[in-house]
């Protein structure tokens, strides 16, 4: 045992040794950029206990204020006093399983599973062994594994809460659990505060037991266990390093730093396979068998990092003890820092960078800078400008007495100023020709030396240049040269002759130049104080901060071999796509997007001088001037941001109001005078410059302008159904294609509705109309009064024609009426087929004798009233009264078929009516019914007093059947009885002797009461018909008739 712990160690000493000297040789975090967050940012405090990224995008941070939802811009506090159903103050642990669920562990109230809306608490109370929640993973089995101060135990997904066996053999029941982790293989593994309380769980064997791979070093406790990429075992100790096992063999890196007492918090392995440790002392990057360490020293937040964690994009984020949370990722620019401001770039064939500045020339060489001679003359002199002659001559413009100089490749150096036969000393730009001959832009003037002779030729303002001040030269692809001033616009100049002179009028964007070039294609790209234009033969197209620049001082164009259009100006570094502009150009865009970078890039910089000059070396990157130094971008360094960011709704108001579910349309009442959203986008790589499009539907027909506000208002919306969408694009530009949405339906006010104004037009036009009206009426007011009388007249007669017309309705039938109205001639009709009846009050004047007038008139209203309304609702035609008798007729003026039927039923319902009215008078009577059918003849008698009546055999039979019957019964003739024998039940037929007809065979109906012979012995009533017909009322005397049965 000894040897292989003096084996062990002899492996860490020699792997410290070599990691001391590989961390001496660079630091691989200058490469990164930071963004941090504290208690100055909006975080609820600066200990930070645990942070994940949901399933929903947001980051989750765990605090002891609580949980804290994160999306780049903005924290939200979640807890017991911001949201209603969040029972806990604060969140230690936080994770989230397979299924979406969130599982947030507090520091002594438990765990709170959240599925959307529904939190469910586990506590002591229903079977954790303690409430302060140390760590959360889960199984291959989708078991939550909760490891707290008292225990662990595991939840099944049926809710049931196990305890794991095991522990109690090693005495670690009630252990404190440090960590979880599960393993590739399914193992659950967890480290205590007991001395080498490492322990593993398989889901086969369903106990735990102690892991002692490792326990011939001399440490305490495992703090932390993770996997990397190939599925070796890391285990980070307390103060005594990390130990790597892989394949049984175990590696101590026992002071990654170089400190003897490294404890170590938290292992993760990123997604590119490279290892981070947190640790008390900060962040160990493990690559290729390196280490780096980054610190406060270097700019970490804290050093005792608690929790490291990797976003989608890539970022990682980590989670201190005392700092708050801190962001790190591998920035596009490399940023140096200076003590002044360098103003030029240029790279030589050898990859020497030289760096004019405001105090001098810099050369950099391998990473290095160096001193030479150059550097040396040129300390505390203002550089303006750098170039390499045809021949690698460096050229250097400067702002001093040493005007020009130019230094050859053997180390040689020339100078060029005033003393020499230049204009002036203060050289701002200088150019070497294919021709060799040497142009020196200066502040007053154009200077052209001969290569052959060396004689100088002055150019100025007296001297056909445009401007004294020359500010930039460029050698065109046809050998011209392109002379840059400041005012004058541009001179081109062809063999040291003035060939033409480019200004505003002639299209360009501006007349103060500052740089000229030219693109794969021979288009010139020309930079100006008012925007840059682009040459392309006769076509000249201007883009300024109207075109969506941003700014109108653009200083510098630099095209990449991506076609990358990159830009300086006073508002920084820019970028665009070459497509992009020719786009606008052609007018397919309506402007130009671009693409600004700042310090979450790593751009850590104040801004670009006005006269930078950048430089692109021979592996394309490019180097920036900076006012405090320079920046260098490697394109082959940048990653493309390729996952799309998810949007959310955050928040509604609706008229100072939080509407607080916005998954279904959302009512809004007549008076909602304002609508608040707040959207976001979780993009995590630079989450302020997240870009969004937002559509009303309803309201606004396209999409709106990019924007980077996450909220939009609208007011005062009209009555409809509303849709509203937004959607983000990553600072890539890669938008997500599928937007968020909410519906809105705004309710109408009574007025706003279409009903309403329909009745107010019908109002109008009705109130119009009366105007009218009232007007006309005034108008014709005389003439009304003049016709007064006739229309009093007319209305008298129309009244009395209108009784008159009523009266002929009610004594004929309507039907004869309306022809009585019409026909001259004599209204008789014949009918084949009618039932005719007859009824007669049996002791009529018998039981009336002590009856006073008005009560007998009030009898016989009453109930032939009764009569009256049966028959207007069974179809039968009253024909006429005589004293107590009635005569109804069915099958007139309209023929019926069934007129037999009609009228037996409507007999029946007298009967019944009779009887009714008895129940309620004390003037009781009985009634016999007669009918016959048969043929009549009907019509209109009289001139002045009118009656419709009828005539026929058909009619005296009727009558004889009514006087020849039994009070309360139906008597009908053989003619009705042959109609109805198949619908109504009779008597057996009796043979009657009728006066004038002999005998005759007759039927009662048969209503369920026996007929009473004795009743046939007594003296017919008295023959109503002769009376009817003959008009003679004075005979009472009755007859006898002979009834045979």
């Amino acid at each position: 045992m000894q040897s292989n712990r003096l084996k062990f160690l002899s492996i860490s000493v020699v792997l410290f040794l070599s990691l001391v000297v590989n961390l001496s040789a660079g630091d691989m975090w200058a490469g990164y950029v930071s963004q941090k967050w504290t208690s100055a940012s909006g975080l609820p405090g600066n200990t930070v206990t645990d942070i994940i990224q949901g399933n929903d995008g947001y980051m989750y941070i765990g605090t002891y204020d609580g949980l804290v939802r994160f999306d780049g811009c903005e924290f939200k506090i979640i807890n017991h006093t911001t949201m209603e159903n969040f029972n806990f103050s604060s969140a230690r642990a936080i994770f989230q399983d397979s299924n979406g669920v969130m599982w947030i562990g507090s520091n002594d109230e438990g765990v709170a599973r959240i599925e959307g809306k529904k939190l469910t608490m586990y506590t002591i109370a229903n079977g954790l062994p303690n409430n302060s929640i140390r760590a959360i993973v889960e199984d291959k089995q989708q078991n939550i594994w909760i490891g707290t101060a008292d225990g662990v135990i595991y939840i099944t997904p049926q809710g049931n809460i196990v305890t794991p066996s095991g522990l109690a053999a090693y005495g670690d029941d009630k252990c404190l659990v440090v960590s979880l982790y599960c393993d590739t293989a399914g193992r659950v593994w967890m480290a205590t505060t007991k001395t080498h309380g490492v322990y593993y769980y398989t889901p086969n064997s369903q106990t735990f037991k102690a892991y002692t791979g490792f326990n011939a070093i001399d440490y305490s406790t495992v703090n932390a266990v993770a996997q990397d990429s190939d599925g070796s075992f890391w285990f980070g100790l307390t103060q005594r390093g990390v130990v790597h096992v892989s394949e049984g063999k175990a590696v101590h890196y026992e002071s990654m730093s170089g400190y003897a007492d490294e404890t170590i918090n938290h292992i993760f392995c990123d997604s590119n396979g490279n290892m981070w440790f947190g640790t008390e002392k900060g962040v160990a990057f493990f690559k290729d068998n390196v280490f780096d360490f980054y610190t406060e020293e270097k700019g970490l937040t804290n050093n005792n990092v608690k929790k490291i964690f990797e976003d989608r994009e890539k970022n990682i984020w980590l989670a201190t003890d005392r700092g708050g949370i801190e962001k790190i990722r591998p920035g596009l620019f490399t940023t140096t820092k200076l003590n002044t401001t360098v103003n030029c770039i240029a790279i030589g064939n050898d990859g020497t960078v030289w760096l004019g500045a405001d105090n001098g020339l810099y050369c950099v060489k391998n990473d290095n800078f160096i001193e030479n001679a150059l550097t040396e003359l040129c300390s505390g002199v203002r550089v303006r400008h750098l170039a390499f002659a045809q021949n690698g001559d460096l050229l250097v413009s400067t702002y001093s007495a040493h005007g020009q100089l130019r230094m050859r490749p053997d180390g040689k150096i020339q100078e060029f100023n005033s003393k020499t036969g230049l204009s002036g000393d203060a050289v701002r730009v200088a150019l070497d020709d294919a021709a060799g001959d040497f142009y020196i832009g200066t502040t007053s003037g154009l200077n052209i030396i001969d290569a052959g002779t060396g004689a100088i030729t002055h150019y100025d303002k007296q001297n056909k240049l445009t401007n004294d001040y020359v500010m930039c030269l460029y050698e065109a692809n046809d050998g011209k040269i392109w002379v840059g001033t400041d005012g004058g616009g541009i001179c081109v100049f062809d063999n040291g002759t003035l060939y033409k002179v480019l200004t505003t009028d002639d299209g360009l964007a501006g007349n103060v130049i500052f740089k000229i070039s030219q693109d794969k294609e021979g288009c010139y790209w020309i930079t100006t104080g008012t925007g840059f234009s682009c040459i392309s033969g006769d076509n000249i197209t201007n883009y300024t901060a109207a075109s969506g620049l941003t700014t109108n001082s653009v200083f510098q164009i630099l095209i990449d071999y991506t076609d990358t259009v990159w830009m300086t100006s006073n508002k920084g570094i820019c970028s665009t796509s070459m497509k992009n502009l020719k786009d606008y150009a052609n007018k397919e865009n309506d402007s130009v997007t671009l693409h600004f970078y700042n310090r979450n890039d790593g751009l850590d910089t104040d801004g670009v001088p006005a006269n930078s000059l950048c430089a692109l070396d021979n592996l394309g990157r490019i180097w920036f001037p900076l006012v405090d130094g320079y920046a260098v971008y490697d394109p082959l360094k940048v990653q493309s941001n390729n996952v799309l960011p998810p949007v959310q709704i955050e928040q509604i108001i609706v008229d100072n109001e939080e509407i607080t579910d916005y998954h279904d349309v959302i009512d809004l009442s007549p008076n909602t005078k304002r609508i608040d959203i707040k959207y976001t986008g979780l993009s995590f790589v630079s989450s302020e410059r997240v870009k969004f499009k937002y559509q009303l539907e309803g309201f606004e027909k396209d999409y709106s302008p990019e924007t980077t506000v996450r909220t939009v208002s609208y007011t005062n919306l009209a009555p409809g159904k509303y849709v509203f969408s937004v959607m983000a694009a990553n600072t890539d530009g890669l938008w997500n294609p599928v937007p968020v949405s909410v519906r809105f339906e705004k309710k109408p006010h009574l007025y706003e509705r279409i009903s309403f104004w329909f009745l107010v037009s019908v109002a109008f036009i009705m109130l119009v109309a009366l105007i009218i009206y009232g007007r006309f009426k005034r108008m014709k007011n005389e003439q009304l009064k003049l016709e007064t009388m006739i229309q009093i007249k007319t209305i008298d007669l129309q009244v009395e024609k209108d009784r008159a017309e009523i009266l002929l309705h009610n004594i004929l039938p309507n039907a004869i009426a309306e022809r009585l109205k019409v026909e001259k001639d004599v209204i008789a009709d014949g009918f084949d087929n009618v039932s005719v009846l007859f009824t007669d009050l049996v002791g009529f004047t018998s039981i009336t004798s002590n009856v006073s007038a008005d009560e007998l008139v009030l009898a016989l209203n009453d109930l032939f009233s009764r009569f009256d309304e049966r028959a207007t609702e069974s179809g039968i035609e009253k024909i006429k009264t005589i004293g107590d008798a009635y005569m109804a007729v069915c099958g007139l003026p309209e023929p019926n078929p069934d007129h037999a039927k009609l009228i037996m039923q409507y007999a029946q319902g007298m009967l019944a009516d009779l009887a009714d009215y008895n129940s309620t008078t004390k003037l009781k009577f009985k009634m016999r019914i007669g009918i016959n059918s048969g043929k009549v003849v009907a019509g209109v008698i009289g001139r002045t007093k009118f009656i419709y009546d009828l005539w026929g055999d058909t009619v005296n039979v009727a009558s004889r059947m009514e006087s020849t019957g039994i009070a309360g019964k139906i008597h009908v003739s053989a003619s009705t009885y042959e109609l109805l024998k198949d619908e109504f039940a009779f008597s057996a037929p009796m043979i009657i002797d009728v006066k004038g007809k002999g005998a005759m065979k007759t039927y009662f109906f048969d209503d369920g009461t026996p007929l009473d012979p004795a009743v046939f012995s007594k003296p017919a009533a008295p023959d109503r018909t002769s009376k009817v017909l003959s008009g003679d009322n004075s005979g009472t005397q009755g007859q006898f008739f002979g009834i045979r049965m």
